[in-house]
């Protein structure tokens, strides 16, 4: 219900623009001196898909000094890969470690997760020599958009934004499971997870689409799923309180609706079946995370307010 993680990719480049403005002027480099950026990929599946478009994808990788990625030449651009904690917890990060420390990079991009947050970023930190050049600026991805490492230390949190999938703008049908959540479960800790939520109407919602009676296969269901993501189907949304409604509906043959979740619109590439997704840019305060601070407008540049520090303007 997310959508693929490469389609964070243009807020990604638009973030690490705004980080070269910030480092330029932090350490006071002039229009012809060159930034270092670092890459850390992460070993799972969603941080190498972004990485691997940062890296070289024609129209969405990285823009620094001018020049995408790969036109910057080794004592510009350093690429490093992390194995995640999910796959081994015990995995090594000192080659990572030291590498970063060795190229002295002035923003480094972030991809991996508690794996980079734990084990790379407090050495690295600790190790830092600033009277030989400015910290880094960190330029993190989702797996660590709700990672408590990061509000530990104060001077990262001043040079880090970060990059994770957008909230529906309308929160009404967030702010409604929200309640009904804590309503009916008081002694647990309510997360942000409405992709799962939507995850399971939509599926309901299918199988009731399928025909009638239901018919249990994939491709029933497939074709179920069609009838409820349909642009010019009756607005429908999630939620208790609409259920006999949309059943209703979907029992007439060829019905189709337009599923609102707490997501958002359905909005899906047909073809592949992935829902196309939207980045947003989150940061760190000292009581935690503001997410959603900036979006990317139709001209591709990031609008919003940037609260936790004056980054580059925003």
């Amino acid at each position: 219900m997310m959508g693929p993680d490469s389609d964070l990719a243009p807020v990604f480049v638009e973030v690490t623009k705004h980080a070269e403005a910030f480092q330029r002027k932090a350490a006071d480099l002039a229009s012809g001196d060159k930034v270092r950026v670092a890459l850390v990929q992460g070993s799972l599946a969603p941080a190498r898909d972004v990485a691997q478009v940062l890296l070289s994808d024609p129209d969405h990788s990285l823009v620094f000094n001018g020049e995408k990625t790969l036109s910057n030449d080794d004592s510009e651009f350093l690429f490093v890969e992390l194995t995640s904690d999910f796959e081994d917890d015990q995995a090594e990060a000192s080659a990572v470690t030291t590498a970063l420390s060795e190229f002295k990079p002035h923003i480094v991009v972030v991809t991996a997760g508690t794996e980079f947050s734990s084990k790379v970023l407090p050495v690295l930190e600790d190790n830092w020599d600033e009277e030989d050049q400015v910290r880094p600026f960190y330029v993190t991805g989702p797996l660590l958009a709700f990672d408590g490492n990061l509000t530990t230390n104060s001077s990262v949190r001043q040079r880090l934004a970060g990059v994770n999938f957008t909230a529906d703008p309308d929160q009404t049908l967030f702010k409604m499971f929200q309640a009904n959540f804590q309503a009916a479960y008081p002694e647990i800790e309510f997360l942000s997870t409405e992709n799962f939520y939507d995850a399971a109407y939509y599926l309901l919602y299918a199988i009731a689409a399928s025909g009638n009676p239901a018919q249990l296969s994939g491709d029933s269901i497939a074709e179920g799923m069609l009838r409820i993501v349909s642009k010019s189907g009756s607005p429908a949304s999630v939620g208790p309180n609409s259920i006999s409604d949309v059943l209703s509906t979907l029992a007439v043959a060829n019905s189709r609706i337009a599923l609102r979740g707490t997501m958002g619109p359905a909005d899906f590439n047909l073809g592949t079946g992935a829902r196309i997704a939207q980045g947003s840019v989150y940061c760190v305060a000292p009581n935690g995370f503001n997410y959603d601070t900036l979006r990317l407008n139709a001209s591709g540049d990031l609008d919003g307010e940037f609260p936790c520090f004056d980054f580059d303007g925003l």
